[in-house]
């Protein structure tokens, strides 16, 4: 049986993203009303995110934290783990071993997309280096806690790297870790320089697959693109342990009604 998670940002978190925000004694509730089965936190700093609060509000609100997002520290501080200033890099190591800490209490994963960081392209082997070694840094505490971390390949249109599923599965390969592990989002995957289809991907993916984000075009609301979403949640719930899927999808400037459409029509096809 699939389950579904929907993307929330934590209060200390500031610029906008594909996912419900405001305050979580209003947001879990309905999340919860809705059908989902667990919540994506997306975090900026774990220090400041009340995440004792959130936590036992999505407790006691009958759903399970599916995920910890990195985006934010992205987006509202420009954290990376290639960055070529060393407390810039320090910070995104720090805040994700955080996280690890707290996923390891709820028993969830790690996603890290952004936060890998840009390649610098006049000084590209520093930061791949850069980026291999806080990899290592964070994985020895995810191996120690046995909690997921998984990498996002983005399209080239958002990052200089890893672009594609099979290209990240060989990056996973350097490390002798069995936390490491990969995320898929479908309009990535659409968007690979080799055409393979969506649900070839996920199977080719599936040993190392730990969370997926869902979408149709153009970032709407499942069922409303040209996407075949069927065929993908059908190839994930064939899988002999599906992941969490959660959405990353435009707001629509109504998070509840954009929320219960997703879950609706994902629910609806479940039933057929």
């Amino acid at each position: 049986m699939l389950q579904f998670a929907y993307p929330f940002q934590t209060k200390e978190t500031v610029k906008p993203l594909l996912c419900a925000k405001g305050e979580a004694t209003e947001v879990v509730p309905a999340l919860s009303k809705m059908g989902y089965d667990a919540v994506e936190l997306l975090i900026r700093n774990p220090a400041e995110a009340e995440l004792d609060a959130v936590i036992a509000l999505i407790t006691a609100s009958s759903m399970e934290v599916a995920s910890f997002g990195t985006g934010p520290m992205v987006a509202d501080d420009q954290l990376s783990f290639s960055a070529l200033d060393d407390s810039v890099r320090m910070e995104a190591i720090n805040r994700t071993i955080q996280l690890i800490n707290w996923a390891h209490e709820v028993g969830s994963s790690v996603s890290i997309g952004k936060l890998r960081g840009q390649i610098n392209e006049s000084h590209p082997n520093q930061c791949w280096d850069f980026m291999r070694d806080s990899f290592l840094k964070v994985l020895e505490v995810a191996d120690k806690k046995k909690v997921p971390l998984l990498i996002e390949p983005q399209n080239r249109m958002h990052m200089n790297n890893l672009n594609d599923t099979h290209e990240t599965l060989s990056f996973i390969e350097e490390f002798t870790s069995s936390s490491l592990g990969i995320m898929l989002d479908n309009l990535h995957m659409e968007a690979e320089p080799i055409k393979l289809s969506v649900a070839r991907l996920i199977n080719d993916a599936q040993k190392k697959l730990g969370f997926f984000h869902l979408t149709d075009s153009e970032r709407r609301i499942p069922g409303e693109g040209i996407f075949d979403i069927q065929v993908i949640l059908k190839t994930l719930s064939h899988l002999p342990h599906p992941p969490v899927i959660s959405f990353e999808i435009k707001q629509q400037n109504d998070q509840f009604m954009t929320a219960k459409r997703a879950i609706t029509y994902v629910k609806s096809f479940m039933k057929n």
